[in-house]
C-alpha cells in the first residue's frame, strides 16, 4: 500500500506542507489530483483518502494534498493567521504551482469551505485568463492553467451559512470568535504527550486522524482554523449528505436548481468529516473515481 511522502514548499509567500503518492513505477500517469483540505485544513487527515483514491486508479494517478497556511502544525508562521481571501490567494498560488510541476490533466477535489476556496481560485485564473487574451501575449507564454484542469469535485462543500437556523453552526461561529484566546489553548494541550494526546482523540476519530492532529496541534494550527472558521460565517452568505452540518438538502436541491447542468449527487450514508474514518475516505474515494471514470472513460 503506498503511503505519501512529505515536503514544504513556500506557495504564494507561505511555507506550505505537502504530501504526495506518485504514481506506481511502470504505470504511466494519466492523471494528477490535488486534494485540498476543508477547516480544519491539515493535508494528513486525508492520508486515508488518497491512499485509497491512488489504489483505485490503478496507480496511474499522481495524487497531491496540499494544507492550508497556517494549519501545517509544524512551524508558528510568525504568529499569523490567514482569512478566506487570502486562503484563496494561496490556492491561486498552489495551482499554478502544481500546473508548471506535472504535465498531466489536473482533477481537483475540495472538501466543505475548501470546495469555496478553490471555486473562487478558478474564478481568480478565469479572470487572468481573460486579461491574458486581451492582450499581446510574449512569445512562449501560454494561457495554460484552466486548459489544463478537468475537474472540480466539491465534496460537502460549505457555501452558505445560516446560524440563526443550524445550532451546531451558531455554537461554533461563537466558540471560534474566541480565536485570539484559544490559541494559547493549543500550547497547553500541545505540551501533553503526543501518544496520550492520541489516545484520548481515538474515542470519535480514526487512529490516523488522531495521531495526525496530536502531531500538529498547536497555537498556530488552532487559531488559524478558528480565525478561518469566524471569515467563514462573514463571508459565505458538489456532493452532499443527510448528516451535512454545512449543507443542508435544501440548500443542495436549491443549488441544483440555481445552477443549471451541474453535476451533483446526494449520499446519505456519508458523514461530512469523511475524511476522519477510513471506511468513509474508502467510500468517497470510489466515488471520486466513479466519476473520474466517467468523464475520462477510463480508472
Amino acid at each position: 500500500m503506498a503511503q505519501p511522502w512529505q515536503e514544504f514548499r513556500d506557495v504564494g509567500g507561505a511555507r506550505t506542507e505537502l504530501l504526495g503518492i506518485d504514481a506506481e513505477i511502470g504505470h504511466p500517469a494519466r492523471l494528477q489530483v490535488l486534494v485540498i483540505p476543508g477547516n480544519p485544513g491539515s493535508a494528513a487527515l486525508y492520508v486515508p483518502f488518497m491512499v485509497s483514491l491512488h489504489g483505485q486508479l490503478g496507480g496511474h494517478a499522481h495524487i497531491l494534498a496540499a494544507s492550508h497556511a497556517g494549519h501545517d502544525g509544524f512551524s508558528q508562521h510568525g504568529g499569523q493567521v490567514w482569512d478566506l481571501a487570502e486562503q484563496v490567494a494561496h490556492k491561486v498560488a498552489l495551482l499554478r504551482y502544481v500546473v508548471e510541476w506535472r504535465s498531466q490533466p489536473l482533477l481537483v477535489v475540495a472538501h466543505s469551505i475548501g470546495a469555496t476556496m478553490m471555486l473562487k481560485a478558478f474564478a481568480e485564473l478565469d479572470k487572468v485568463q481573460e486579461v491574458q487574451e486581451g492582450q499581446e501575449v510574449q512569445e512562449g507564454q501560454e494561457v495554460q492553467e484552466r486548459e489544463m484542469m478537468l475537474k472540480l469535485v466539491a465534496v460537502f462543500p460549505f457555501l452558505e451559512a445560516v446560524p440563526e437556523s443550524n445550532t451546531r453552526q451558531a455554537s461554533i461561529r461563537k466558540v471560534a470568535s474566541w480565536h485570539g484566546r484559544l490559541g494559547w489553548l493549543g500550547d497547553v494541550i500541545a505540551v501533553l504527550p503526543r501518544a496520550l494526546l492520541a489516545r484520548c482523540l481515538r474515542s470519535t476519530l480514526s487512529a490516523g486522524a488522531a495521531e495526525a492532529i496530536a502531531a500538529r496541534l498547536n497555537r498556530s494550527t488552532l487559531r488559524n482554523a478558528m480565525y478561518l472558521a469566524t471569515d467563514e460565517f462573514k463571508v459565505i452568505y458538489f456532493s452532499s449528505s443527510h448528516n451535512d452540518t454545512w449543507l443542508s438538502r435544501a440548500q443542495y436541491e436549491e443549488l441544483r436548481q440555481r445552477v443549471p447542468g451541474l453535476q451533483a449527487t446526494w449520499h446519505g450514508e456519508l458523514r461530512h468529516d469523511f475524511c476522519v474514518s477510513e471506511a468513509q475516505s474508502r467510500a468517497v474515494a470510489e466515488h471520486v473515481c466513479n466519476l473520474n471514470s466517467t468523464w475520462t472513460g477510463s480508472k
